[in-house]
């Protein structure tokens, strides 16, 4: 059998190395339909993982749950992954914050008031969970490549 083992980013050097989003694209398979589907989509690293964020009234990303295998093209190059969708108000409220916090400049754009110093509004992060989903990603690797 085939065997997986989620990969440090440190060790994928072609992923960004700054805390400012960038373009991926998640491929991945509808969950009844079996077609192939790709979406463009902004991310932060957030260590090992990559944080993706999108409004649930969009559909791609429900055929992300249940750790869904999927594969995301960085730079270029395409890293077979896995994908969990996090819907509790307290999870997306949280990992949404965070993304924030790595890049504030996209608060305006995501709905979200800044204050001077540039932290997102605490009241706009609580009712974010209403609107938004998180898709944290973790990369895998097959097990013939860890050596490599």
């Amino acid at each position: 059998t085939s065997r997986t083992r989620h990969t440090k980013l440190s060790d994928v050097t072609a992923v960004q190395t700054c805390s400012h989003p960038i373009l991926l694209l998640i491929s991945y398979r509808g969950r009844r339909s079996g077609k192939p589907y790709t979406v463009p989509v902004n991310f932060i690293r957030e260590g090992d993982t990559l944080l993706v964020t999108s409004y649930r009234n969009r559909t791609w990303w429900r055929n992300l749950r249940g750790d869904v295998p999927i594969t995301v093209r960085i730079h270029g190059r395409d890293w077979p992954a896995t994908a969990e969708v996090l819907e509790a108000q307290e999870a997306v409220a949280d990992a949404f914050g965070r993304y924030l916090q790595a890049v504030p400049q996209f608060a305006k754009y995501l709905g979200v008031r800044v204050d001077a110093d540039g932290r997102p509004d605490g009241t706009d992060l609580h009712g974010a969970p209403h609107e938004r989903v998180v898709v944290r990603i973790a990369l895998t690797l097959p097990r013939a490549e860890q050596g490599a």
